[in-house]
């Protein structure tokens, strides 16, 4: 079934009524689109940990995900677009209508230049990032539980803390994101480690200098969602955190929230908000949010439930070669140091061999096999670069030579850009 209900928060005109070209006024539309879906279907066959999470009476799982929708008033729209939020924060209408860059979120909505409204595009923001604070401004999820026996799921999880400067408490968490809390505040089975960069020498802290804790008005009290160190922790070094965590979610619902919104939408599913079908669809992600679209790619996930294609085209920009921390259990979406679950093979479209000699593979085979194949835009900076793995999108693994891209693929270079502005 997919979307099994809808719940609208607000519906206001946009932009004070301005009239876009022939697509005339904008509404927009905030609310949470709640999600079920079939465990047993083979569309979700690819989903980590989905067998393991409670079912309703009508034997799906159920999840919810924040939305904020454009779309033309009084007028029918043409054409589809999910912006897949990045950290929370909506990106697309600003990127593409060119309105000044602003990383700082924000619930308001800057029109630019007003391309996509021109166009009759109607736009979706959808959150999909479960460990995001949510607020007017950034836009999350309530993801489905892991469960064992009718019981939270516990597991040993690793987490990376960078600080910027020197501080005594940090959240159990890569960023500033909802933590995986440690299933006790002992920490005697835990470690803490540290290093001056990411393959560096790590040495061990001992225990007693530190612990699950967090100080508050010159007291410390225990804190399973807080890791606390005395003599603080220093900026620009490393720190890695193994413990074990509680609270485990099925962290592969933020593909199938990014496939249902736009399967919604595209084929007028249940209560759908806008006039009429869009022609065609397409989701676009800037970073992790590109990185997020690749992994989509990479699972096979552009079929729905009832076996359609779900977008017609996918925009991963500024992702470089790399995937991310999205479907598997204790996954940290914001996570994305090396080594780590997002840089791993493979990199490129096409199937290439991987230089250990175990198999030959490519980002594209699965959704080849299943059918659902979109179009791929793929847009980097210099920045992906330099940074070392963009080129892995497009050069063999021994550097030999380049690869030719799949009919489907396109991939461009914005040259001496940066990642974002």
């Amino acid at each position: 079934m997919a979307v099994t209900a809808v719940d609208i928060k607000s519906r206001v005109e946009f932009d004070s009524g301005t009239s876009w070209g022939a697509f005339g006024p904008y509404e927009r539309i905030d609310g949470v689109v709640k999600f079920g879906v079939d465990p047993e279907n083979p569309a979700n066959s690819g989903i980590i940990d989905l067998q393991h999470s409670p079912v309703g009476s009508a034997g799906l799982v159920n999840f919810s995900s924040d939305f904020v929708l454009l779309t033309p008033s009084t007028k029918e729209s043409s054409r589809l677009l999910v912006d897949v939020v990045n950290r929370g924060r909506k990106r697309a209408i600003s990127d593409f209508n060119m309105a000044s860059p602003n990383l700082t979120p924000s619930s308001t909505i800057e029109p630019g230049d007003g391309f996509l409204f021109e166009r009759g595009y109607t736009v979706v923001s959808i959150g999909w990032q479960y460990d995001v604070y949510r607020s007017g401004a950034l836009l999350g999820m309530d993801p489905p539980p892991v469960q064992l026996d009718g019981k939270p799921v516990e597991g040993t999880n690793l987490v990376e803390i960078r600080p910027n400067e020197r501080i005594k408490n940090s959240l159990l968490a890569n960023r500033a994101h909802k933590p995986y809390p440690a299933s006790s505040t002992n920490n005697a089975k835990a470690n803490m480690y540290v290093k001056d960069w990411e393959d560096g020498p790590q040495e061990e802290i001992p225990r007693t200098e530190w612990s699950f804790s967090k100080e508050q008005n010159g007291t410390l009290v225990p804190d399973a969602e807080y890791v606390y160190m005395k003599s603080g922790f220093c900026p620009g070094r490393i720190y890695s955190v193994v413990y074990e965590a509680s609270k485990a979610v099925v962290s592969g619902s933020t593909l199938m929230a990014v496939r249902d919104i736009g399967s919604w939408i595209k084929y007028g599913g249940l209560n759908s908000p806008i006039k009429s079908r869009p022609t065609y669809a397409y989701a676009y992600g800037i970073s992790q949010t590109g990185r997020l679209l690749r992994h989509y790619l990479y699972s096979g996930m552009n079929l729905d439930e009832k076996g359609r294609q779900v977008y017609d085209g996918l925009l991963p920009h500024v992702a470089g070669g790399r995937r991310g921390d999205f479907n598997h259990r204790f996954a940290q979406p914001s996570q994305q140091s090396s080594p780590g679950f997002g840089h791993m093979y493979p990199f490129a479209d096409e199937p290439t061999e991987d230089p250990y000699g175990r198999k030959l593979e490519g980002l594209q085979d699965r959704q080849k096999t299943l059918g659902g194949l979109p179009k791929v835009i793929y847009t980097n900076t210099s920045a992906e670069y330099w940074r070392g793995d963009a080129s892995l999108s497009h050069v063999d693994l021994r550097g030999r030579q380049d690869l030719d891209l799949p009919q489907n693929t396109r991939s461009y270079l914005f040259s001496g850009t940066q990642h974002v502005p």
